[in-house]
């Protein structure tokens, strides 16, 4: 939506002062680069450290020489959004060329000018003006060549207080939100826990490895492309994210299947990870809803007559706990869980109309945890975040 301000508008490199350069080639002085700038509440940023360079580290290209209260850019894709003010300790410093440093003059305030390159409202000038293949990024000359809304002073001062005010509450509501998010998985891994225990309590069991079919997985040869062009999902650790598997980032080909160790599970089956470092604090386990492979990271049960998918999944989740403490590490601090280890792992048994009523129960507690997770995921951080920019600078707000 194009926006219509109120405010007259104003090129940025009228509105800013020149910045001079300084030579690296001097022992002792300290430059940031793009990894120096810590994202703080998503898109806001600040300036975590800098590095001291010696002379025989530094390119013999000039670099931007800071004042405090500069606004620098990063020019090149993706760390365009990397945005900071400049705070007092940099002040002489220099920063690194991948950077735009905005010095404002004596008609705009800093922070008028940091707020404005977070909006969406600029990044709509800057983005079409990209040039680059491989890093494609904008010139100093494009970024001070953009418009901005230019209000009196007095009334840049209120706007920024206000901004602040709101950008503090936003941050007071993610904060929220994330201890909400927080609290429904663990009320969730809760009753998975309490649930099983206390089935295993109270009814007999038999070991996991005697549930189904056992399958492992494995890795086609990443120099034939063409076994990465199918339709089959091959299914590593970070897939297990989601409750039910259907689809993944890589898909291979029947030959691929046919030429490595990787199998096809064609059923409704149980995935877990055997090794990664997930498996420090978590033991993911998912439900696949369709034909999938796995890499050698993965196991997978197909569940015998009589035993139903998701209740066995629901036991294994509910066993995280045991699963966890039998974890080792393997070389450079991995960890993998042992065949032993995990094959005697103890599930309840209980009848198929039994199960179904436990899952009854289960369903419902996963529907409760997701209903919350929807609703503190219901407008992101950032479309609220970029709506009071947009006000502001509509003269709106």
């Amino acid at each position: 939506m194009q926006l219509k301000f109120l405010f007259q508008q104003q090129q940025l490199g009228d509105l800013t002062i020149p910045v001079s350069n300084r030579d690296p080639g001097q022992s002792g002085i300290k430059e940031f680069r793009y990894v120096d700038i810590a994202c703080v509440c998503n898109k806001t940023f600040a300036i975590r450290e800098a590095k001291t360079i010696s002379s025989t580290e530094a390119p013999s290209r000039a670099r931007k020489v800071l004042q405090a209260d500069d606004v620098i850019i990063a020019t090149t894709r993706p760390y365009l959004r990397s945005i900071a003010i400049v705070p007092k300790w940099l002040n002489g410093e220099i920063c690194s060329t991948g950077f735009c440093v905005l010095r404002a003059g004596s008609k705009i305030l800093p922070e008028w000018i940091y707020y404005w390159v977070l909006s969406d409202a600029f990044m709509k000038q800057v983005s079409p003006l990209m040039r680059g293949a491989n890093y494609p990024a904008v010139t100093d000359s494009d970024i001070r060549g953009t418009k901005i809304p230019l209000p009196p002073l007095d009334e840049q001062r209120r706007i920024v207080g206000r901004i602040k005010e709101c950008l503090s509450r936003v941050e007071e509501i993610e904060r929220l939100r994330q201890e909400s998010s927080t609290a429904a998985k663990s009320i969730l891994r809760s009753f998975y826990h309490d649930t099983y225990s206390e089935l295993l309590r109270d009814n007999q069991s038999f070991a996991l490895g005697e549930a189904g079919a056992v399958f492992g997985g494995g890795t086609p040869s990443k120099a034939r492309s063409e076994y990465w062009q199918g339709t089959i999902p091959w299914i590593s650790p970070k897939e297990m994210k989601r409750r039910y598997i259907s689809e993944s980032a890589l898909f291979i080909t029947n030959e691929a299947i046919e030429k490595s160790s990787t199998r096809l599970i064609t059923q409704p089956s149980v995935l877990f990870v055997v090794r990664g470092m997930i498996l420090a604090h978590s033991f993911p386990v998912a439900v696949n809803r369709v034909p999938v492979t796995l890499n050698q990271d993965m196991k997978a049960i197909s569940p015998r007559d009589g035993l139903n998918v998701d209740y066995l999944a629901a036991m294994l989740k509910g066993a995280e706990r045991q699963v966890l403490s039998r974890i080792e590490v393997a070389g450079h601090g991995t960890r993998r869980l042992q065949t032993e280890h995990w094959i005697s792992i103890q599930i309840p048994n209980l009848k198929q109309d039994e199960q179904e009523a436990v899952l009854d129960k289960v369903r419902h507690i996963e529907q409760l945890s997701d209903t919350l997770s929807e609703l503190t995921n219901s407008q992101s951080i950032n479309e609220i975040r970029e709506s009071i920019l947009r006000k502001a600078f509509a003269g709106e707000l």
